[in-house]
Order: structure tokens, then sequence, then C-alpha cells
């Protein structure tokens, strides 16, 4: 697959197939006009429409996707990004159009994640994890607080119903 730029960042595609779902480094995507003056660095966002986004280095020219790109058959926006680097950081330069791509469906659409992907996933699940626990003790110390509270309030309340049974005239009941 070629994507091609021409001086307006306007894109031109060879085909919408971005590859089929559980691919991976197998289609190689070629990126041409990547010229803006200024910049050096490129890279591909590619938007799945879910809150998830991947931004991928094409400066060289070339990327093959992997299995975590090409996770669902379905059609993703896309679009490219010229920057610079300025101080610690990289800036904006230039952005093509948004474009779409295609992911293909497959025979056992089974997506492999890169070990790293599947690494950030447990570490995320694991990260939930410990805070319910810790949000469950918190939640446990409240109620252990509380029924301490109620207790003493009880004491209190059976300690001055003793007093006024004993002669406090007029005293406080509960």
């Amino acid at each position: 697959m070629t994507i091609t730029l021409n001086s307006d960042y306007d894109v031109t595609l060879s085909t919408a197939l971005l590859g089929y779902v559980g691919e991976t480094n197998a289609r190689p995507v070629s990126v041409e006009g990547l010229t803006v003056d200024g910049a050096d660095r490129y890279v591909l966002t590619i938007d799945y429409g879910d809150g998830v986004q991947y931004e991928v280095d094409i400066t060289g020219g070339q990327w093959t996707p992997t299995a975590d790109i090409l996770r669902s058959a379905q059609t993703v926006s896309c679009q490219i990004c010229a920057k610079k680097l300025s101080g610690q950081e990289y800036i904006l330069v230039k952005k093509s159009r948004i474009f779409r791509l295609r992911i293909g469906a497959a025979i056992g659409d089974n997506a492999i994640p890169l070990p790293s992907v599947a690494a950030d996933a447990l570490d995320r699940i694991d990260a939930i994890g410990r805070q319910a626990h810790a949000d469950m003790q918190t939640a446990v110390t409240a109620a252990e607080t509380a029924t301490t509270a109620a207790e003493n309030a009880k004491k209190i309340c059976h300690s001055r119903r003793i007093v006024s049974r004993h002669g406090n005239a007029g005293g406080e009941t509960c």
C-alpha cells in the first residue's frame, strides 16, 4: 500500500486496505511526499472511533502494521502529521486531511497483540484491581467507624437514662 502526499498535504491512496485482522508484519505501508519545511518527524495517527488511537512513526517513509493495529474488522480514521522538535517536545507543523483505511475481516479473527501491548493492558487491569481493593478497605474502615460511633452513642444514651431515673430532675434522655 502507498500513501502519497502532495504539496498541499492532500492524500492519495493506492488502496484503502490497511490489512486483515490478525496479520502481523505482512503488508508494508509506504508513505511518499514527507517533505514539509522544518519538519523532522512524521507520524500517522490511527483512530478507531472508540477512544483508542495509535500514533505510528513514519519518518523513514515506511511502516508495517502489527496485529495490535489490525485488531478488528472496521474502517479507521487516519491523519498524517509533520512535527518538529522544539526544546524537549515535538510541535505540530502541518496535518493532512483525515482519510479512511479499511481493516478487513479474516477467518478466525484473532488479533494477537504485541507483548508490550498485552503487558500494558495487564498493568492497567492490575491498577484497577489495586484501586478496587483500596476502595474496599476504605469502605470497611468507614463502616467500622460508623459502627463504633453508633455503639458509643448508644452507651451515652443508656447512661443518661440511668442518671435521670436516679434523681436527675428533668434529666435529659436520648
